[in-house]
């Protein structure tokens, strides 16, 4: 009977270290750690079928890191308008070298871009929104 009780007992601590092994403390990371960890996060959600639409604050973003490389329809998320401007080369002070592509988005349009690994975005005046884009008034779900 004792060695019953002892295998149960060494058998809970151990499940319980298991369990407190498989926590992770956000507080333990460096800057660096969060910000990959983030990103990471950022690309698995929007290529779940559960995500529909991801609100994307203003800020230059990296096609393939940060934001998933597909055709998306991007709408203004704020009050007032938002600008995107995309492509691959950035200069010195990243800001976008010939050709690039631009748009201004007013509140209640949307516009439909293809972007892909290695491209850069920047989002400016207000946030926007990306939706997966399924095509005009069809959807394969």
């Amino acid at each position: 009977m004792k060695r019953i009780i002892a295998v149960l007992l060494v058998s809970i601590m151990m499940m319980a270290g298991i369990a407190q092994a498989a926590e992770i403390s956000l507080s333990d990371l460096t800057w660096d750690e969060l910000v990959t960890l983030s990103e990471k996060l950022t690309v698995e959600m929007m290529g779940r079928d559960q995500w529909q639409t991801v609100t994307v604050p203003k800020g230059l973003y990296q096609v393939g890191k940060e934001i998933p490389a597909g055709k998306w329809e991007v709408s203004c998320a704020g009050n007032y308008a938002t600008i995107i401007t995309y492509g691959y080369n950035l200069d010195s002070l990243n800001k976008f070298e010939y050709p690039f592509n631009f748009n201004t988005i007013k509140l209640g349009e949307s516009y439909t871009c293809t972007l892909s690994d290695g491209m850069y975005i920047d989002i400016d005046v207000d946030d926007a929104q990306f939706t997966t884009y399924t095509g005009p008034g069809f959807s394969f779900k």
